[in-house]
């Protein structure tokens, strides 16, 4: 009993407060070595970007982080944040690639020219000099202006174009077959300037 009462009392008591002294010159130096190492991982993390770049007469394959996969087709450049994938699946491309996309969160292909969301689908974009033109194979694709002003939505076999006056036109019944040639290191090209099939 004697002891259970003493216990008791133990247990009643206020803790002990204990201070810490910031007097001391290395915990301060301390402090602010931690909290810059701190905003730099911090840094590193949100701007870090991987890009791939493909020379002419060759094509690439990769996978990002989500497990989706672009194939890229020659003289074409992607770059990513790896770190904040899971965060924002955005990608920026210049060239041509064809992208099989893993069901998820939106995933955003930004362009000079224009922007493409999808939620999980395959498509194909030509983004080349002033050219911006976007192919669905499956599901469904929404393409815009870089300001995001006008919207379109792509169903399979549909093909949005921006044209010059930066108007979208979408044509429907496309051969998607002939759009995605060039995976089996073909050329396809009906009704294309001549100034457009050299440069391809």
């Amino acid at each position: 009993e004697q002891i259970w009462i003493e216990l008791q009392n133990r247990m009643e008591a206020e803790p002990v407060a204990r201070t810490i002294s910031l007097d001391r010159p290395w915990l301060k130096v301390a402090i602010a070595a931690g909290l810059a190492l701190l905003m730099g991982i911090s840094a590193f993390i949100g701007f870090y970007t991987k890009t791939v770049n493909v020379p002419a007469g060759q094509h690439a394959e990769i996978y990002l982080p989500d497990h989706s996969r672009v194939s890229l087709n020659a003289q074409s450049t992607i770059s990513y944040k790896p770190f904040v994938w899971k965060l924002s699946r955005t990608a920026k491309l210049e060239g041509e690639a064809f992208f099989e996309v893993t069901k998820g969160k939106e995933f955003g292909v930004v362009s000079e020219k224009g922007k493409t969301v999808v939620l999980g689908t395959t498509f194909n974009i030509y983004s080349r000099n002033s050219n911006y033109q976007v192919t669905c194979i499956s599901g469904k694709v929404i393409v815009a202006e870089p300001d995001g002003r006008q919207k379109v939505t792509l169903g399979s076999g549909q093909q949005a174009t921006l044209s010059t006056d930066g108007t979208l036109a979408i044509q429907s019944g496309i051969d998607t077959d002939r759009i995605v040639s060039w995976l089996s290191n073909k050329f396809s090209f009906t009704s294309v300037p001549l100034r457009r099939v050299f440069e391809e």
